[in-house]
């Protein structure tokens, strides 16, 4: 709710959930054979991907066309600005040097909706780099990245 309140009948999240605890010693490495055989073909194409003789021009263009794509949806689930319909598909093929108030359907200036949008951006990479660099999650990576999310 906008004015901080907890509506009636809710329940804290610490009273609702709860980190799995004890899990049983034979779930341990469990996985659907779908998900195993993805995981195999995923190695394979990322082996494939980082042979420096292919062109990855293409992929380039599609891995920011995705970064883009997630900033802007990400910032509307969080409830940061809300975009006008078909804006999003302009600004994940332009990019957001092009950001006007015409593209919020909310009261968001065009530097703010800019900046929250770069800030989406730069949460996923910091995402990438936390997964890249095989560090262990933790709270305290997530508060980073929602604090990075939401900076402006």
């Amino acid at each position: 709710m906008s004015n901080g309140t907890i509506p009636e009948g809710s329940k804290p999240v610490g009273a609702v959930w709860r980190p799995v605890r004890d899990l049983h010693s034979s779930l341990h490495g469990f996985s659907h054979a779908g998900a195993r055989q993805a995981a195999a073909r995923w190695r394979e194409i990322r082996g494939a991907l980082e042979n420096p003789e292919i062109d990855r021009s293409s992929m380039d263009l599609w891995l920011l066309s995705q970064k883009r794509a997630f900033a802007i949806e990400t910032g509307q689930i969080e409830g940061l600005y809300l975009l006008r319909r078909g804006v999003t598909e302009t600004l994940i093929a332009e990019g957001f040097e092009g950001v006007r108030g015409a593209h919020s359907a909310t009261s968001v200036d065009d530097d703010t909706l800019k900046g929250l949008l770069q800030d989406q951006e730069a949460a996923l990479e910091m995402l990438f780099a936390h997964i890249r660099d095989e560090r262990p999650p933790a709270f305290s990576a997530l508060r980073e990245w929602h604090a990075l999310m939401t900076r402006h």
